[in-house]
Formats: C-alpha cells, structure tokens, sequence
C-alpha cells in the first residue's frame, strides 16, 4: 500500500465537495433546472438513448489520453452549495483551475452528470439505473469522438465508475476515490437516501434528484456482486481515500465508513491489481489539489 502525506500547499484554492455535501446541497436547494439555466451552456450536448440531453464540454490535449471527468466536480454543484452569487463564482473559478490542472496532458472530456446536474436535463422519473449511467456515458464519449476513456471520480462518482468498469470494456483505466471497491456500503448510503426522502424537506427538482439516487442504489443492491465483478478488472486502477474517512457525517448526521473497507481489504485490493492510496489526517473533504496530485500521480505514469 502507498501513503502519501497531505500536500498542505496554504493559500491554494480547494474544492471539498464531498458526495454528501454536494447531494445535500443541491437537494436542498428547492429549485428547478430552468430556474438554474441562467443563459446558454458552453459545450455540447449529447443524446441519450431515451431522448435525455446530456451536456458535455472537451478540454485539454485533442491528441491526449481520454479523461472523464464529471460529479462532484460540476459548475451546477457548485452553484447549489454556495450560499450566495460570489461564492459560486470563486467555486466556479477553482473548478476551473482542478480541469486546468489536468488539460496539459490529457483531452478532458468534463461531463455534467448525473442527470439533473444543469445543463444536462433530467431526472426523469426512475431513470437512473446503473444500466443507465453506462449508456449515457456511452453516448457522450460517443458524441465527443472518444473511444477508450480514463475515469476518475470520488464518492458517488467513484460508485458508478465501477458500474462502467463491469458493463464496458471503453474504461481505459480507474482513478477514484472515496468509495470502496470491496465492501461498498451500498445499504447504508440507501437508508440514509430513504430518511432524506422521508423527512419531507425535499421537494420538485431536489425530491426528483434525489429519488433518482435512490433508483440507482436499489437496482446496484439488486442486481451487482462485487464479489464476482471487481476482481475480473483488468485496466490500470487506483483507489485513494483519507485515512479518516467516514463521508459527511457532520452534514448527514450519521457515519459512513468508507476508509475501514480500503484499509482492512487493502492487500485483497493489491492482490487484485489495485494500487492503494492511503492519504494521512484526511477526511472526506480533501482539497482539490490533493485530488489532482494523486490521481495525476497515477494516470501520469501509465504507458499511453
């Protein structure tokens, strides 16, 4: 297993947008997709196999590895987390700076996902399957002229890239984070999915959104092993999390361990063809340079 110690560079822009605080942010905000549009999107727009636009922009080297790069790290999750205009835009302009950080080398393909995440429309009601995820990121890279594709992502993102992983031999390679391939805690995210649901605090396009998630955990339950899927991988893979990881549970208002699973399976993950990266005095909420540090740590040293 590698550790890496925090790169702690002060005054450097971060973005911590954990899964949890992100869905929480963006579910609270009661607000439409319309309401949200705020005048025409740079980019693209593909089109999904039930009719469901979904908004993409490519950035980066035209010659260079493919690299998606979607959830948490979208303008629209920024703009339902901050709690006022100027926020969103310093939010927005260290996003900027993360998919910089990566289009010296690779062609970002910057996807606006899952669906609801403005300008990509969406959900429709009980679309987001994992069957779903793959046909739409499919269908993106289809549009953007990609074959084979590097993910990364973290938490949530990082939950459906394995999805990708199993239904597509198009994933080139896998740099997530903040979930754990082995021992997913897939019941716990959904209960606590269904108290959120319960507690009525959420309505139109929140309610929606977050019934969508609820979709995709109960079809994953119901229809993925892990046990049988994650060890038939074959790309180059890496899984990173903090070593005091147990998701937002300041936010959520209860714990989900997602560092124990990587570090107690860690040499099963190893024997499988994982590299394991285990970041010192970190939480769910790392810093975005962090982010970039370790997965270009990584994905740089694959031979393309």
């Amino acid at each position: 297993m590698t550790q890496r110690n925090a790169d702690k560079r002060r005054g450097r822009p971060q973005v911590i947008l954990s899964a949890a605080m992100v869905l929480l942010g963006a579910l609270s905000a009661v607000v439409s997709t319309a309401e949200t549009a705020g005048g025409e999107a740079e980019g693209e727009f593909a089109i999904a196999h039930d009719g469901c636009r979904l908004h993409y922009r490519v950035l980066g080297q035209a010659d260079g590895p493919a690299l998606f790069i979607a959830y948490p790290w979208t303008d629209y999750l920024v703009e339902m987390t901050s709690p006022d205009a100027a926020t969103a835009e310093t939010g927005k302009a260290e996003l900027e700076q993360l998919l910089d950080a990566f289009a010296d080398r690779y062609r970002i393909v910057h996807f606006d996902y899952p669906r609801g995440s403005h300008p990509s429309e969406g959900p429709l009601a009980g679309d987001l399957t994992p069957e779903t995820v793959v046909k739409d990121f499919l269908a993106v890279a289809d549009a953007a002229g990609v074959d084979r594709f590097a993910l990364t992502g973290f938490s949530f993102s990082a939950n459906y890239a394995l999805q990708l992983a199993t239904h597509t031999d198009r994933v080139a390679a896998l740099a997530i984070g903040g979930w754990p391939p082995l021992s997913g805690p897939y019941e716990e995210t959904l209960a606590t999915v269904h108290q959120m649901l319960e507690s009525g605090a959420f309505t139109g396009h929140g309610h929606a959104f977050l019934d969508s998630i609820r979709v995709y955990y109960e079809t994953v339950i119901a229809e993925w092993d892990e046990a049988a899927e994650v060890p038939g991988f074959d790309m180059p893979r890496m899984i990173y999390v903090g070593d005091q990881d147990t998701g937002a549970a300041e936010i959520m208002g209860a714990p989900i361990n997602l560092a124990e699973p990587i570090v107690r399976r860690r040499a099963e993950l190893e024997s499988q063809g994982w590299e394991v990266v285990i970041l010192e005095d970190r939480t769910h909420f790392i810093p975005w340079a962090e982010h970039v540090a370790t997965v270009r740590g990584f994905l740089d040293e694959i031979d393309w």
